[in-house]
């Protein structure tokens, strides 16, 4: 249920410090002060971030669980009282339990139950003895999990229960990425906020969002977001060394470029994280300040339509891999939705399935497992055409019961955000990109299968106990 969270990517240094200034102090006053919301005693209303796809908002929120600051301005507000942070990512590519009110439910009553467990007895009443007895009467294995009924009562009895010792902020992430009903989902969080509960929450701007939380403390985010792209834009283009040598010749060609980009951008973050790796590639390649403008303003303003640009420029040469692996992760996430993707099981997949037979059982060395990630790494990179991204993990473990104690040290395949993930999976997209592999023996789920068998041949098993 965290898995979404953490595969967010982090904030980028020294970017969304103006969330914790005071109004006052910044240079752009356009947005309620979140400060005042966190701190405040009387502030009885959610917080609404709302934001373009691709603008943040997640990354955003994973910032301000993190930050100090967020635990120092709720203690304030808190006093003598306990104090519990809880979150939930909502991931519409994800489980049900990760898109549905549901799944947030359930994790945010884990969450809070965890830490205090006296509490279990009172909540779930009824349940409570059936639960410690292995089971309710009258029901199938499978119909053992509570229904939201169920649960949001549990979740009502919570909150009158911790209310009298407990200051609850609770932060919600991508409500328009529910499997639901939207208006009922965002009613149900703005009844919620009280003098014991904070509430944060972030969408894109969906009407049914605006709508219920009208009036609220809020901001919108690519509205804000200026400083920050410009320090981006600064540290990664304008500081590359070739760029430093165009600025020096052309000073005025090279600061206009910057600011057409900047100005292009309209504050959607990962619409300047993609243009300022195409516009490096065209350094490195030699482009002079006139063909890296020309190609600024060859590229589309909307993500979508950047997207359809970049996967037209595909090198004809890797189309058959660029297909495989787009099919291969689009399978894992079909079926295998709590794991990540690694890229070892990715190595593994892009080999003939008969090879997972003949596999020794024996963990791979250390040199070759280096070699396998960054040459996935590198065929990544190169053959998908910057949709995907690969990132490091330093230990993820198997959630399943029976590989609880498989360790796999490595790196993560993912989607580079959930519009590239919308667009790739779009009928026409997804139409071309089968069609590439139409008469060969590639079958995804097979070469999935025999990847599993590999992986566990030579991954490190550590035993129980």
């Amino acid at each position: 249920m965290t898995w979404r969270y953490e595969e967010v990517p982090s904030a980028y240094e020294n970017t969304f410090k103006w969330i914790f200034m005071d109004n006052s102090q910044a240079s752009v006053c356009n947005w309620d002060s979140f400060v005042s919301h966190l701190s405040q005693p009387n502030v009885t209303l959610p917080y609404f971030i709302n934001g373009k796809a691709g603008s943040g908002k997640s990354t955003l929120l994973k910032y301000i669980i993190g930050h100090q600051k967020t635990k120092t301005l709720l203690h304030q507000w808190a006093g003598n009282s306990e104090l519990a942070i809880v979150k939930f990512f909502f991931w519409n590519l994800g489980t049900g339990l990760q898109k549905t009110t549901l799944g947030m439910l359930r994790a945010l009553l884990h969450d809070i139950l965890a830490q205090y467990p006296e509490l279990i007895p009172s909540v779930f009443s009824g349940m409570y003895q059936s639960w410690a007895d292995f089971g309710i009467p009258g029901r199938r294995a499978d119909e053992n999990e509570p229904h939201l009924t169920e649960i949001k009562s549990a979740f009502k009895s919570l909150m009158r229960a911790s209310a009298k010792f407990l200051k609850l902020c609770i932060i919600i992430d991508g409500i328009d990425e529910l499997d639901g009903d939207h208006r009922d989902l965002s009613e149900f969080l703005y009844s919620l906020a009280s003098q014991h509960i904070k509430i944060v929450v972030s969408a894109r701007p969906l009407p049914v969002c605006l709508s219920v939380f009208r009036g609220c403390p809020s901001l919108e985010l690519q509205r804000l977001t200026e400083p920050d792209i410009k320090l981006f834009v600064e540290e990664n283009l304008a500081c590359h060394r070739s760029m430093i040598a165009l600025s020096r010749r052309f000073p005025q060609e090279t600061k206009e470029l910057v600011n057409e980009l900047k100005e292009k951008a309209a504050g959607v973050f990962l619409w300047v994280r993609l243009v300022v790796r195409l516009l490096m590639d065209g350094i490195e390649a030699g482009d002079d300040v006139s063909d890296l403008r020309r190609k600024l303003r060859s590229l589309p303003a909307d993500l979508r339509d950047l997207y359809r640009r970049m996967i037209s420029k595909m090198d004809p040469d890797y189309r058959v891999q660029a297909a495989k692996i787009f099919q291969l992760l689009y399978t894992w996430k079909q079926h295998v939705q709590d794991q990540p993707f690694m890229t070892i099981i990715l190595h593994f997949a892009m080999q003939n399935p008969s090879e997972a037979f003949s596999q020794p059982i024996q963990s791979l060395d250390a040199e070759t497992s280096e070699w396998i990630f960054k040459n996935m790494e590198a065929r990544i990179r190169s053959r998908c055409c910057g949709l995907l991204d690969v990132y490091s993990s330093n230990s993820v473990y198997a959630a399943s019961e029976s590989l609880e104690h498989m360790e796999l040290d490595g790196s993560v395949v993912d989607y580079l955000h959930r519009t590239v993930a919308e667009f790739l999976t779009s009928d026409n997209i997804w139409d071309d990109i089968c069609e590439i592999m139409e008469g060969s023996d590639f079958e995804a789920s097979l070469g999935l299968a025999s990847a599993c068998i590999s992986t566990i041949k030579t991954c490190q098993v550590y035993p129980s106990g």
